[in-house]
């Protein structure tokens, strides 16, 4: 799926968009150039901005906000899962959203087992649609010149 990657900020609204017009002309500029699909990189828009990709037959990757760095099993912790099944509910009959990305690159990931256990959750919640455990992976590499240690 070649998509453009939205951050979804606005230089006079910071992430929220100042007009209707302004979330009607988004995401017809992902077409422009000929994408068909964007991810809304860790940010949820409003209703409008998705209404407005459903009838440009726009697909979205929808990431979940960033929950930070906190502890498994915290209030915090406990606030993003329940965070992402209202997502989940809230766009549960959106055409646009294809694939639900739960962790942005592994970030603030507590475990694997535990990412797994929260993309089986989702999957069971919406079998409709994929899911996409992380975007990938916090990736250490050695400095230059140097080779890593076999594991």
């Amino acid at each position: 799926m070649l998509a453009t990657l939205d951050q979804g900020s606005w230089p006079d609204g910071l992430y929220t968009a100042p007009t209707d017009e302004a979330l009607k002309y988004d995401p017809a500029q992902h077409e422009k150039p000929g994408f068909k699909a964007v991810r809304k990189h860790i940010k949820v828009e409003p209703d409008r901005w998705y209404y407005r990709a459903d009838k440009l037959g726009l697909m979205a990757r929808q990431d979940m906000p960033s929950r930070g760095t906190a502890a498994a099993g915290t209030p915090e912790s406990r606030a993003f899962l329940d965070q992402v099944h209202q997502i989940v509910d809230q766009h549960i009959s959106t055409p646009s959203v294809l694939v639900w990305t739960l962790m942005n690159g592994g970030w603030g990931e507590w475990s694997k087992q535990a990412t797994g256990e929260l993309a089986d959750a989702v999957r069971e919640q919406d079998p409709a649609r994929l899911v996409d455990a992380h975007s990938g992976g916090q990736l250490l590499r050695p400095p230059r010149g140097t080779r890593a240690a076999a594991t």
